[in-house]
């Protein structure tokens, strides 16, 4: 009939299956949106999921994870993410994203007095384009969260183009890994929780990791995802030992490095460039456009930064900015409480990090 509004808005916490099933509908849909990495984040009792339906098709949905404290009616919730808006079969519409975020305020900031917190996994333009959309809609940039960056690669061109493209120091390492007689495995599932403990726990006792210091959640969310949401696991072996590996997440089109770690002797032979190399070579052949490398960080993480740099080459065309992250409260206790805990946990790292860094100066 004409004039007949042709969305409605769905409010429910879903079932793992119910769940799964929305999520592949979406080109935009990651691991973090996942109903397994929810479970491991907050519990599944603890998850809310609105979806948007144009015509009965669902157009917008984003997972909702509700964080400590509980027992209170004030609290916080996390979209990690999300929202996602990019379906599989049609264009992505800036409408339906404004509908779903105007659902989400009303329900999760108005009716249950939540502060909401949105970390988009849409990047950055010069127009600004999601940050005034957000805006219109009682989002703001979340001023006490970090700011978020990554490389996102362009791998339309041919193996031999993307090889040129490399910084020329890349290409020696590259080229030193494998006259080293390292060889690289590319598996599905289990080996990562076998191979990645253990080399991830040395790296961190090495490098004295101030942040990302446990890889157990994305391996109990690695053991529990189907069989078709399962990581691509990227290993470099020398005389049938680990020396190197990558989880990437494939979940919709633009597929994340997750983790990775690297052995003493596999920083030696320069194993991470062969994974790397060889994550190429397997995504392309996968049939991907694009990858998203994980996030770089020059003042928190600048040799892994310089790393991915040099694998793209001309990093002034691929570096990126995530938009936000943004968020909305009407509670003034919730705003209080999330800044107060966030600028505890800063000092926390800072403190760490200042004293790693003496411990390191005194040896």
């Amino acid at each position: 009939m004409p004039g007949t509004n042709p969305y409605r808005i769905e409010v429910k916490t879903l079932s793992r299956d119910a769940w799964t099933s929305i999520l592949n509908k979406f080109a935009d849909a990651s691991l973090y949106q996942t109903w397994e990495y929810g479970q491991e984040r907050c519990g599944a009792a603890h998850l809310s999921h609105i979806v948007l339906y144009k015509d009965d098709a669902p157009v917008a949905a984003a997972q909702v994870m509700r964080l400590p404290p509980r027992l209170l009616k004030w609290g916080a919730a996390l979209v990690h993410w999300g929202p996602m808006w990019h379906p599989q079969s049609t264009p992505p519409d800036q409408e339906n994203l404004s509908q779903l975020l105007k659902a989400m305020y009303k329900e999760y900031i108005q009716k249950r007095g939540w502060l909401l917190r949105l970390t988009t996994r849409d990047y950055d333009d010069a127009e600004h384009t999601i940050e005034n959309l957000m805006k219109q809609h009682g989002f703001t940039i979340a001023a006490t969260a970090d700011h978020r960056r990554t490389i996102h690669w362009d791998l339309h061109p041919t193996e031999d183009e993307l090889y040129k493209q490399q910084r020329q120091s890349w290409r020696k390492n590259l080229r030193r890994a494998w006259n080293s007689s390292v060889t690289t495995r590319v598996d599905q599932g289990e080996s990562m929780c076998e191979i990645m403990p253990p080399l991830f726990e040395e790296m961190h006792r090495r490098q004295k990791f101030v942040k990302g210091g446990d890889v157990t959640p994305f391996i109990n969310v690695e053991k529990n995802l189907p069989q078709e949401l399962k990581f691509r696991f990227y290993s470099a072996w020398f005389e049938d030992e680990p020396m190197a590996a990558l989880a990437m997440s494939c979940i919709g089109d633009t597929p994340v490095g997750v983790v990775a770690a690297t052995a003493e002797r596999g920083r030696k032979n320069r194993a991470m460039y062969a994974v790397y190399w060889t994550m190429v070579e397997d995504l392309k052949a996968q049939g991907f456009e694009q990858v998203d490398l994980g996030g770089i960080d020059e003042i928190g993480a600048p040799g892994i930064t310089r790393f991915k740099q040099g694998l793209v080459g001309h990093t002034d065309e691929f570096e990126v900015d995530y938009a936000g992250p943004f968020q909305a409260c009407e509670s003034w206790i919730s705003s209080f409480a999330i800044a107060a805990g966030e600028h505890l946990r800063n000092v926390y790292y800072f403190v760490r990090h200042q004293l790693n860094k003496w411990i390191l100066r005194n040896k």
